[in-house]
């Protein structure tokens, strides 16, 4: 079927609905809302056969567009309710209709965030703000409510919407009103999940801080972060990760080669290799962005829109904010923040690094207030920090401990112990690895004072025992002590431990005075010749 439209942009191109190509010379935000606006439409799932009436395949422009509506709307027809969203893509990819535009990955990656109704958010928001038309935004904005709450007034729906779907190709650009959303619509959000990027340690939608000491092993952990959300696979072998994600990883550190390598280690680890990324994870390691350049984050906008990305990591911060003054933390705050924007709705991970007092300690992870330049912290809603627990030896064993946390709540702090030759990790809780580590310095400490106590009873014994050889008769205590020069805290133990032993035995004695003593003391060695003497006496 040839249809040909007129808009107020001007005379469009005739459409082929049946050759799987968009022809139409649509401008970026216009096919962006249509992709907005079929997302709201497959969140509604359940109720789509209600929901249908409000807009119909000729409201969307974009072919790609018009076969997923279509293909969307006829499994509900003929199945009579809720599609399973793999059987909808195994479908489309039956027909081979998307193949060539691409749209079965788009479809893929919508399906995907189905259940994660906080991307419903973003669409309403894209279609409000972004579009030039003003009446899709009603659209968007009520297919989401639908999405939310089934039990709303469907015809209510219908009828607040069914004049903005006549005239979807017409209207002015809305712009930003910065009057937000009314509470109605705000309550939406109070039921909604997280949805985890990395399990109880990442989520979605807030900005990443990662921030590391000098060989904190950043690059490899955020490689290890990028195989795992790619592959749907733990991370480091330990966080569970949900399901697979789109990742583009800019490297400015590093370059294809060496991340190869790195990244097929990490696929090995988990006996794969390079086959099981598929086109989900994508490196660039040769040009670097420059956050504050308008040009680079529209490329940022459009790679991210072409390829569906879903997680953005950018290794090492630095690199993108040459000209930015790191001491102003509105410069800082700007830039970052710009850059988030263009990036939506991916996720952004930042690497960063911390200042040079904070490299320096080891056994403690580094804090939020160590990172360099300003408004860094501040930017991200998440963070995970890594130190080491002591100095590298160059030898690719790696001894890591590690604090995170964001605002869902998320804490924690782990010690990872990173071979990094054989990409394993082994972990345990930071709080068990420092009250080990306490107990073992307790034990080493004590093991050192009884050391010290020994090496001292030792000597003090061999001084006495000297003392006593030097004089074959009884001598008393107090006499014995001075001639060993022992003092009078090593001097007590010692004597009793060589009594109790019988290195020295009591005889008596007639001192210099000629009166007889009864408690003289003399090596055991010498007691017998002395007996036989006394006793003859």
């Amino acid at each position: 079927m040839n249809d040909t439209r007129t808009v107020s942009r001007g005379k469009m191109r005739p459409v082929d609905s049946t050759n799987g190509q968009d022809e139409l010379d649509l401008p970026p935000q216009d096919l962006e809302t249509e992709r907005c606006v079929l997302g709201c439409l497959l969140l509604v799932n359940e109720s789509f056969a209600e929901v249908s009436p409000i807009v119909d395949v000729d409201c969307f422009y974009s072919n790609a567009h018009r076969l997923i509506f279509r293909a969307f709307e006829e499994m509900h027809t003929e199945q009579g309710g809720g599609i399973d969203p793999v059987t909808l893509r195994d479908e489309l990819t039956r027909r081979g209709e998307l193949q060539d535009a691409g749209g079965v990955n788009y479809l893929h990656t919508i399906l995907e965030t189905v259940p994660h109704t906080s991307h419903a958010g973003y669409y309403a928001k894209i279609v409000r703000e972004k579009s030039d038309r003003r009446k899709a935004a009603e659209i968007g904005r009520e297919l989401v409510r639908c999405a939310y709450d089934q039990t709303e007034d469907i015809d209510g729906i219908k009828a607040k919407a069914s004049t903005a779907v006549q005239s979807l190709g017409t209207g002015n650009k809305a712009g930003r009103t910065f009057a937000g959303i009314d509470s109605a619509e705000l309550t939406l959000y109070a039921s909604q999940e997280p949805d985890w990027l990395v399990e109880g340690v990442f989520t979605s939608d807030e900005p990443l801080l990662f921030g590391a000491r000098s060989k904190g092993c950043k690059t490899l952990q955020l490689t290890d972060l990028a195989v795992a959300l790619a592959t749907g696979t733990p991370w480091m072998g330990t966080f569970e990760v949900p399901r697979q994600r789109r990742v583009l990883f800019i490297s400015g550190e590093t370059n294809n080669r060496r991340m190869a390598k790195h990244i097929e280690n990490a696929c090995r680890a988990r006996g794969g290799t390079f086959a099981d990324l598929g086109d989900r994870l994508r490196m660039e390691c040769v040009d670097f962005p420059s956050l504050p350049s308008a040009s680079d984050l529209a490329a940022i906008t459009r790679t991210i829109s072409s390829h569906q990305i879903e997680v953005v990591i950018v290794d090492p911060l630095y690199r993108g904010m040459a000209g930015v003054d790191a001491s102003q933390l509105s410069e800082m705050g700007s830039a970052i923040k710009g850059f988030q924007a263009a990036c939506q709705p991916a996720c952004v991970i930042l690497s960063h690094h911390v200042v040079k007092s904070a490299a320096r300690e080891y056994g403690t992870p580094p804090q939020l207030e160590d990172m360099t330049g300003a408004g860094v912290a501040e930017s991200c809603g998440q963070w995970w920090l890594v130190g080491r627990n002591e100095a590298y030896a160059w030898d690719g064993q790696h001894d890591l401990c590690v604090s995170f946390g964001g605002r869902e709540g998320q804490a924690g702090g782990m010690r990872i112990l990173f071979d990094e030759r054989a990409w394993t990790f082994d972990m345990e809780r930071l709080s068990d690895f420092r009250a080990s580590a306490d107990e073992e310095r307790r034990e080493q400490k004590e093991k050192a004072k009884r050391d010290t106590e020994s090496r001292m009873m030792n000597q003090a014994r061999s001084k006495i025992v000297s003392a006593c050889r030097n004089i074959k008769s009884p001598q008393s205590k107090t006499g014995i002590k001075d001639a060993s020069g022992v003092t009078r805290d090593a001097f007590g133990p010692a004597f009793s431990e060589l009594v109790s032993e019988q290195t020295l035995l009591m005889r008596p004695y007639i001192d210099s005075l000629g009166r007889n003593q009864t408690s003289g003391y003399i090596l055991t060695e010498y007691a017998t010749e002395y007996d036989e003497k006394w006793g003859a006496e």
